[in-house]
């Protein structure tokens, strides 16, 4: 039986795939994650991992947004191949892709945001799409299992070997036709590694998308939130939430960062407050009941009470917006996850790429005029400030051969058969967004295949 191990993104489209051609499949999902120690650059987030069915569209914002034609050219395959696939994620999800160009929006939408004025032969919109209710997978494996279309097993999978084609977990053992490793680039590494798999590439290259607040903006009057969060949200049809950043038009190689205009809740230190408290209660969803966190709560009670105020924007108006950067991230072979019996995540960065973000941010201020101040100005600001987006890549990536990769552009482990990987780990970069719909189209990329060599 095809096997996938994993169900969150990178496992969906594939079952998708196979269930539309009535195969059957085995869908093995854990129902906890591997804890690992942080060596590197802090993430500063109270989860970086989700278990259970549905994987992280358990605790995801929703946000899908495909890759630009530029991020792809370290890649073995190109935007073209991946474009029929993207399309295919918007349809089923019901969503329009055009609506990811300016020039397919409503004109008062476009008038919406023109009221923060930026130099349009620079700078150009970046456009993320979010179907409500926000996407969660598990409803549809759910659906499938009642249908008799899928198995799933609640088990840990710690290894597999690949010559009698059998996974492996702490108190069974499944055997595969073929088998689909998709549990994250934090996690599919690991299972390789435990596999005996040898490749100097694997668990190297850890990228992420760093994210700050790297300059304030004041504006010409106080306005209200949903005027200055012109660049955040807003709705565009029944269903669908849009939100806008900017992005350069012609960015330099490893440039192409997005910004968001947020509005400033009296500065940035009480936004990142409120944003931080905001991101704990999010992910944990109702752990944030236990004693623990309750108590966390009450001790951040005025923080919390801000955060109400902002979140549904009552008597507020704002006078300035912070200029928060999600950023690009070079891929680094000293960023890695250490393999050993106390697994850790040594994420780092280059000094070289952080002057490349100084510079981009001082280029940015300057693009804005004197109304905006810069508020990262050397390294020490970089390090102190930057949090992980989680949005982990390149740990098992895709190559042109054993020398540069961990499986082929097909998503097949190099020198091992049947055997595929099929998440975050396989992108060789990740340009400057959200990866997950770049993550379904992969998937449904690789069902595809599978469908077609079935």
């Amino acid at each position: 039986m095809i096997t996938v191990i994993g169900s969150g993104f990178g496992a969906f489209g594939i079952i998708k795939e196979l269930v539309e051609k009535s195969i059957k499949v085995r869908v093995i999902t854990s129902t906890n994650y591997q804890e690992l120690n942080e060596l590197g650059i802090p993430s500063k987030m109270p989860l970086v991992q989700s278990a259970g069915l549905g994987g992280t569209s358990k605790i995801w914002g929703g946000g899908f947004t495909p890759f630009e034609k530029t991020d792809f050219d370290d890649w073995p395959i190109d935007y073209s191949e991946l474009l029929p696939f993207y399309n295919e994620v918007s349809n089923f999800f019901d969503f329009n892709f055009l609506k990811f160009k300016t020039e397919f929006h409503d004109e008062n939408i476009k008038n919406q945001i023109d009221h923060i004025p930026f130099n349009k032969s620079i700078f150009t919109n970046k456009w993320f799409l979010i179907p409500l209710p926000i996407v969660r997978l598990s409803k549809y494996y759910e659906s499938w299992e009642e249908e008799g279309k899928i198995e799933i097993i609640y088990d840990k999978i710690e290894k597999v070997d690949f010559n009698r084609k059998i996974a492996i977990s702490i108190n069974n053992k499944y055997s595969y036709s073929k088998i689909i490793i998709a549990t994250g680039s934090l996690n599919s590494a690991y299972i390789l590694y435990n596999s005996g798999i040898i490749n100097e590439n694997l668990g190297c290259f850890l990228s992420d998308h760093p994210k700050l607040y790297f300059a304030s903006l004041k504006l010409k009057r106080p306005m209200p939130k949903n005027s200055v969060y012109a660049f955040m949200k807003y709705k565009d049809t029944v269903g669908v939430q849009i939100k806008t950043g900017l992005i350069f038009k012609s960015p330099k190689k490893f440039h192409n960062h997005n910004i968001y205009l947020k509005p400033l809740f009296k500065d940035v230190k009480t936004t990142k407050k409120i944003e931080e408290l905001g991101t704990l209660i999010w992910t944990l969803q109702k752990k944030i009941f236990t004693p623990k966190y309750l108590l966390h709560l009450l001790k951040n009670f005025k923080t919390l009470f801000q955060g109400a105020l902002y979140k549904y924007n009552l008597f507020q108006t704002y006078s300035n917006v912070g200029l928060f950067a999600i950023l690009e991230n070079k891929p680094f072979v000293k960023s890695r996850l250490v393999f050993s019996d106390n697994a850790s995540i040594d994420y780092e960065i280059s000094d070289e790429e952080i002057d490349d973000y100084l510079k981009y941010f001082y280029d940015v201020k300057n693009n804005f005029g004197e109304g905006c101040e810069l508020l990262i100005k050397s390294k020490k600001d970089f390090l102190e400030n930057v949090s992980s987006a989680a949005h982990f890549t390149g740990t098992t990536r895709m190559g042109t051969s054993f020398t540069n990769g961990v499986v082929d552009k097909n998503l097949k482990i190099f020198n091992v058969n049947d055997a595929y990987i099929c998440d975050g780990g396989v992108f060789p970069t990740n340009g400057n967004a959200n990866i997950s719909m770049s993550i379904l189209a992969m998937s449904l990329r690789l069902g595809r295949h599978l469908t077609l060599k079935k």
